[in-house]
């Protein structure tokens, strides 16, 4: 999925759960630090990178023991989550149980990044309107 989806399918959890949103959408954005090309690739390059070459995208960065640690800060965490959830849906899958090579996939990885965005951003704008 794209980083506006993630951004936007986030804030609509926080709006929902009174959770932090600052931290529902830094969260949200933190998995894709594996991969260069994204926005928060960029931003830390370096970093990237290296994870990207150790890891590969929606590897460790996609997978619980990610998700758990940042669970200190529970809006943090559950931020991941949002995105590994939203990644789960794609063709791609994610390797939710890292170190494990598996990709998993929920409902048979129906999303296809691009191509359902919008409509995925669109409902999480009228959820919000509602609430």
């Amino acid at each position: 999925m794209l980083l506006y989806t993630h951004l936007l399918f986030s804030l609509m959890i926080a709006v929902i759960t009174k959770l932090d949103p600052l931290m529902m959408i830094i969260g949200a954005a933190l998995p894709d630090i594996d991969n260069p090309d994204s926005i928060i690739g960029q931003l830390f390059k370096k970093l990237s990178e290296k994870i990207y070459e150790n890891y590969n995208h929606r590897g460790l960065t996609h997978s619980i023991i990610f998700a758990l640690p940042l669970m200190v800060i529970p809006s943090l965490g559950i931020g991941v989550l949002t995105h590994v959830l939203l990644d789960l849906m794609t063709k791609s899958g994610v390797q939710l149980l890292y170190p494990s090579k598996t990709r998993y996939v929920l409902f048979g990885g129906t999303l296809i990044t691009g191509t359902h965005d919008m409509i995925a951003s669109i409902a999480c704008i009228m959820v919000m309107i509602l609430c």
